[in-house]
């Protein structure tokens, strides 16, 4: 069974080359990135930009866009290169692109370019140029404006290379998907090029073109011809040039101080004209005012400038997703009819209801009728990843998710786009158009019922329903996502049902099912959050990491409580990592779970922004506007384009940057405008329009006009008044809710007269309400007096088992609720609670009710429950030969004195002197008898108060220690070779439900289960170290025994998977004091922040030593390496060492035994779904 060797350290050195490890790291911190542009006014501004067609101009509710950019060259795109404008000018004899002018200065205007050029060439005036697009047809309009004190100077514009380039996508997109250098003006794009020169205009014929040129007007006065495209280098230059091969149409004209020109592009009807030269005035006015009416839909007024320039730059967004009869997936990227995501909300928020209700029929006109029925089927071409064409899943109330009939899909979109044609329908009230889709929302529930809940529990899988849902796969199991959305889904279709005169009791028995099975089953209660799913399959376990739509959905569900709201929001503050943005604004990554995979782990501005609303829905104001802010700034001033909705951040370090006004950032930075930063909520089913302002407390004045709702805040001194606009179209009482600025309210007035209001429940700060009989035009004024509502003083940490005290000023104290079970020996009187430290370790919410003057709410009491004492530093100095460690001390009492400090052969007593919550001054000790890997370190400071934590140094051994290393011999135990994980079919146990599932090879995800992306694990490597002997010695020091060159089996696989034993229990004898396992094996990013396995070592009288692996900190997959840069702030704790495999790496891991008890066995088990987890070898270290 064992195979003893002893080693002497020096001896380990020669073997470095053929086994590599891994360095821990610490990951690197996350710079704030400087804006790349400013707001000024209603601009987006950039002076001497470097990138050109980053901004689409949409115009006319096409695929047809207008590329513009940082610089004044603009490329038609159809989608394509319909043919590209470049602009110079030319001056005694001297010429240059405006590309290349000495200022430019760029603004984006809501949908529209302007550029303000000086150069040398205009001495000291200048030029203005507006790139207007159309809004009736497709084409741009270019006018370019001298100053009066320019020179006089020739304007060359040069027209051409309409190409084949993507023809027939979706559109390309230089944010991230398309290079800028791939779309930039080549002069071969114009060999195909035909041009017809006419009075006072062009047309351009190419293949890209079909039956729909371009045409181009031209300024009266302006001399066309047709040029080398291959002179291009110069305005002057390419004028002279003579037509060959790669023509292109160059335009010339005085234009003289002061003189304003236009020039139009089109892309014609089939047979279509041209505008005239005397056209373009009126062209141009008309195009100006529909873009004007499209950034101006919305308007705010705010004190933040970046805020007031964000707005026109979303209207447009908006508008530019619209493409009748639906709204599109992208502005840019993407640009293509779909169900989803959210980007249809926009419509209801600002106030497209006619859009809404043609996006919402087209859809419901697509929605399957037959089959009735169906059973779940797995698609045998996807390696049973996704559900086959005749599964359940395409049976009666799908709807597909492209825009047509029959074409079905993998996506339940169909749950928000539900949830937004119900927003819509309370947003407006809308009785007959909410009964002409009552037959879509019935079949809908029936659908996700007949799909999703299959066991009839209450509880509903997620299948591909949200964005970033790509590579998630929840294999049957109960889910917070999709019960959240279909929990609001049937309680709304209750409250209609009863409106149209249905039945609503089989909607509300479902619905109160499934908020009972919430919280029955995925609710965490001493952590305060709902679980991201429970398993179907295996241990049927929690998984406790939830991603952020797991928290915002069931709050925009409204399916918490207060506290429950409050308590998720928390975890999404300090569980979830942030990048800082500006000053408190920051971004969110959407999960913690690794290793990546395209969207388990990114950073979108929808996500960022919908977590924002979910804060300002829990009246957690502070928290929302640092998110929401960090959102806008991040997308719309910090990225590649102007005033994007961006899909992804530039802080993503993987997909960084990616769709111009994507969908889900639209619909989501308008609903956090509209009801989160201002707090507009419609609900005209029940004649109400509910105002919950979010706006900043420092924030003396704001105003906000939608088409049909709008209002204006003022304060002076201790007043507040609210102007409230409303066209509904139905009358609406007004329900204010506004947070308090003091505990007394002097005085309340509802237009002029005296009024009553009442305390709202609230968490986190109070808050007042007050009716209005009637929403439009009512003038509400309160006014306050007395001091401010409390706060909360308390210490943000404390150390477990011990008292501290929450103060809250001059409230009083009236109750407490610990849901989190996290106090004990609670005592409150006055403003102030006593208690004691007892809950789970972790960041822990408890709350107090307060009362103080005429107010009374719960306020938050937020605290982390550490050790009392810790060790937080310790690491071994060699070049002293010495252990430092630090301890810190979490309780409000100083601790002085001797202890006595352990680690390795060394046990000294030491002087501590620790103020309260404060580190010690380092403690030294020498380090000797220190092993690779884990050492413990133990700190006694008497009275049964030891602290205890573990030194973790991977260098080898020093060279004058004699270690009696025994290798465990796993020959008899192996069942598998190392380099077969991926090759095997893993069939059963999977879900018998519609489900997505992992694809049969145990890798990779349900979007590309039918490709061949298995990695080609190789233990080459592993093998030749190995040697004939069947063993090598680690970088570390490690004697390890494996099985050498040849196909004889290396490894001992366990798996919930059928394929393997889920246990493997290897008898051991003797005593050791310290154990070595190299363990390789497969992990998925939806096992992440879970133990996947664990190895145990029991001993003679029944006690165990328990080593987890668990995703990330201690098991890692065969196939991948840490990625510290990106997912530090995932990883806990130092990565353990890799060991180079050939083609993979494992894993070397180590666990400190007791020397003084026999040994009985070793256990090697897997707990998690989808992975397999192998032992490769194991090595124990004998006692002298």
């Amino acid at each position: 069974m064992f195979d003893s060797v002893t080693v002497l350290a020096v001896s380990l050195c020669p073997l470095l080359f053929v086994i590599s490890a891994d360095n821990a790291t610490a990951p690197l911190a996350q710079d704030i990135r400087p804006f790349r542009y400013q707001p000024d006014g209603a601009d987006i501004v950039i002076v001497n930009g470097k990138n050109r067609f980053n901004r689409p101009l949409y115009g006319s509710n096409s695929i047809f866009f207008t590329y513009a950019g940082d610089l004044p060259e603009i490329l038609l795109s159809l989608p394509g290169k319909g043919g590209t404008l470049r602009l110079g000018i030319a001056s005694a004899g001297a010429s240059k692109w405006l590309t290349e002018a000495e200022t430019v200065v760029a603004r984006y205007r809501g949908g529209a370019m302007r550029y303000e050029i000086r150069d040398a060439l205009l001495a000291s005036g200048s030029l203005v140029i507006d790139v207007v697009p159309m809004g009736e047809g497709d084409g741009a309009l270019v006018q370019v404006a001298a100053s009066g004190d320019a020179v006089a100077a020739d304007l060359v514009w040069a027209f051409g290379g309409a190409s084949e380039f993507m023809k027939g996508a979706w559109n390309f997109d230089t944010a991230r998907y398309v290079p800028e250098s791939a779309v930039l003006f080549q002069p071969e794009d114009c060999a195909q090029n035909v041009f017809t020169i006419s009075e006072g205009g062009f047309e351009l014929r190419a293949p890209c073109h079909g039956t729909r040129p371009v045409a181009g007007t031209t300024p009266p006065g302006a001399t066309l011809k047709i040029a080398d495209a291959t002179a291009i280098a110069a305005p002057n230059t390419l004028w002279e040039s003579i037509a060959g091969q790669c023509p292109i149409l160059v335009g010339r004209r005085a234009l003289a101080p002061g003189e304003t020109v236009l020039l139009g592009l089109e892309r014609l009807a089939e047979n279509g004209v041209r505008l005239g030269a005397e056209q373009l005035p009126a062209a141009l006015a008309a195009a100006e005012a529909h873009r004007t009416s499209i950034a101006e839909r919305v308007r705010v007024v705010t004190p933040d400038p970046y805020i007031n320039a964000a707005v026109p730059a979303m209207c447009a967004a908006a508008d530019g997703l619209w493409d009748p009869p639906t709204y599109a997936h992208g502005g840019a990227a993407w640009h293509m009819p779909y169900l989803g995501w959210r980007g249809a909300y926009i419509a209801s928020e600002f106030g497209w209801y006619d859009r809404a209700k043609l996006h919402f029929r087209t859809f419901a006109a697509l929605q399957v009728q037959e089959p009735a029925t169906g059973e779940p089927r797995m698609e045998p071409k996807y390696n049973l990843a996704r559900q086959a064409l005749d599964s359940v899943f395409n049976t009666r109330g799908c709807i597909p998710h492209l825009a047509v009939k029959d074409q079905v899909g993998q996506y339940d979109m169909q749950q928000v786009y539900i949830d937004q044609l119900l927003w819509h329908i309370q947003w407006t009230g809308d009785l007959e158009f909410a009964r002409e889709m009552w037959p879509v929302l019935t079949k809908h529930l029936a659908w996700e019922k007949r799909c999703f809940d299959p066991d009839d529990d209450g509880l509903y899988e997620n299948y591909a329903n949200t964005l970033i849902s790509d590579a998630h796969h929840y294999s049957g199991s109960p889910c917070t996502q999709a019960s959240a959305y279909d929990y609001r889904a049937l309680r709304l279709a209750a409250r209609l049902a009863t409106l149209l005169g249905e039945d609503g009791e089989p909607f509300r028995r479902e619905a109160d099912k499934t908020l009972a099975a919430m919280n029955q089953v995925l609710w965490m209660p001493e952590l305060g959050w709902y679980a991201e799913y429970r398993d179907l399959l295996g241990l049927k376990r929690l998984h406790p990491s939830a991603e952020l739509p797991s928290i915002y959905h069931p709050v925009d569900s409204d399916l918490p409580d207060m506290f429950q709201a409050c308590q998720m929001l928390r975890y999404a503050d300090t569980e979830i990592g942030h990048v800082p943005v500006e000053g408190k604004s920051a971004v969110l990554w959407t999960s913690n779970w690794v290793p990546y995979i395209w969207s388990v782990r990114n950073v979108f501005p929808s996500e960022v922004a919908h977590t924002a609303l979910a804060a300002w829905q829990a009246g957690q104001s502070g928290m929302a506007w640092n998110l929401y802010r960090g959102a806008i700034l991040d997308a719309m001033y910090a990225g590649r384009v102007p005033g994007n909705c961006a899909g992804t951040s530039e802080h993503d370090g993987r997909w960084g940057g990616a769709c111009t006004d994507f969908c889900c950032s639209v619909g989501m930075f308008g609903r956090g405008l509209v009801e989160g930063l201002f707090g507009i909520v419609p609900n005209l089913l029940e004649g109400e329009l509910l105002i919950r302002p979010g706006l900043p407390r420092d924030w003396d004045s704001a105003s906000i006009d939608t088409p049909y709702v709008g209002y204006t805040y003022s304060r002076t001194g201790d007043t507040e008044r609210f102007e409230v606009r409303s066209k509904l179209g139905s009358p609406a009482r007004l329900r204010l809710r506004v947070a308090a600025r003091t505990v007394q309210v002097a005085d309340v007035r509802v237009n002029g007269q005296k009024a009553e209001w009442e305390c709202a429940p609230a968490v986190g700060e109070p808050a007042i309400e007050i009716l209005a009989e009637e929403a439009e035009g009512a003038i509400i004024e309160i006014r306050w007096e007395g001091e401010a509502p409390a706060r909360t003083d308390a210490p943000g940490v404390v150390g477990f088992g011990e008292p501290f005290v929450a103060q809250f000023g001059t409230a009083t104290v009236r109750e407490i609720n610990d849901p989190q079970k996290a106090l004990k020996d609670v005592v409150f009187e006055s403003g102030q609670v006593r208690t004691v430290a007892a809950g789970r370790l972790g960041h822990r919410t408890a709350f107090a009710r307060l009362e103080q003057g005429a107010l009374e709410w719960w306020a938050p009491m937020a605290f982390e429950i550490r050790p009392a004492l810790e060790i937080v530093h310790s690491a071994v100095n060699w070049q002293s030969g010495e252990v430092e460690l630090v301890v810190l001390n979490n309780m409000d009492q100083a601790i002085a004195g001797p202890a006595i400090a352990e680690c390795g052969d060394t046990r000294e007593t030491v002087v501590l002197q620790v103020s309260p919550r404060a580190q010690s001054e380092p403690v030294r000790l020498p380090a000797k008898g220190l092993v690779p890997g884990t050492n413990t370190i133990s700190v006694d400071l008497g009275q049964g108060r030891i602290v205890r934590d573990a030194l973790v140094d991977w260098r080898p051994p020093m060279p004058d220690q004699k270690l009696a290393f025994e290798c465990v011999d796993l020959n008899g135990f192996f069942n598998d070779r190392v380099s077969e994980i991926f090759r095997h079919e893993y069939r059963s146990p999977r879900s018998p439900y519609c489900s997505l599932q992992i694809p049969l090879c145990g890798y990779g995800d349900w979007c590309y289960g039918d490709k061949d992306l298995a990695p080609k694990i190789d233990d080459a490597a592993l093998r030749t170290a190995a040697g004939a002997e069947g063993r090598f010695v680690s970088p570390q020091g490690i004697p390890l025994n494996t099985p050498g060159p040849g196909d004889n089996p290396n490894i001992i696989f366990t798996s919930q998977w059928d394929n393997f034993p889920k246990e493997m229990v290897i008898p051991l004898a003797g005593r050791a004091q310290h154990a070595w396992f190299l363990v390789a094996g497969s992990t998925h990013p939806m096992q992440s922040q879970l133990d996947n396995g664990e190895i145990l070592i029991a001993y003679a009288g029944g006690e165990t030593e328990r080593l987890p692996l668990h995703n990330p900190t201690t098991w890692w997959p065969i196939e991948a390496d840490y990625d510290l840069r990106n997912d530090g702030f995932c990883v806990s704790a130092p990565h353990p060492p890799r060991i180079d495999l050939g083609a993979g790496r494992a894993t070397l891991l180590d666990l400190p035994l007791n020397p003084e008890r026999e040994l009985q066995s070793m256990t090697v088990r897997c707990l998690a779904n989808d992975v397999v987890v192998g032992l490769v070898s194991a090595t124990l270290l004998r006692p002298e």
